[in-house]
């Protein structure tokens, strides 16, 4: 699924799943093996209850150039 600008700047937190963050990485990101810290609770895009991680994880929702 792919986001608005409105979306992105209307989020309930900034806290998203993988799902929803992994749309903002470059695909050398999306290769590369991080660790990263994560809790489950709502998602502030998909608002669904998943692992989510805070957005700096994910470039801050913007996409790479």
């Amino acid at each position: 699924m792919k986001y608005t600008k409105k979306q992105i700047k209307n989020r309930s937190s900034d806290y998203v799943c993988f799902d929803c963050g992994r749309l903002f990485l470059s695909e050398e990101q999306k290769e590369r093996e991080n660790v990263l810290t994560c809790h489950d609770a709502e998602c502030g895009l998909c608002h669904q209850t998943k692992s989510i991680t805070h957005i700096r994880a994910f470039n801050y929702l913007r996409k790479r150039k």
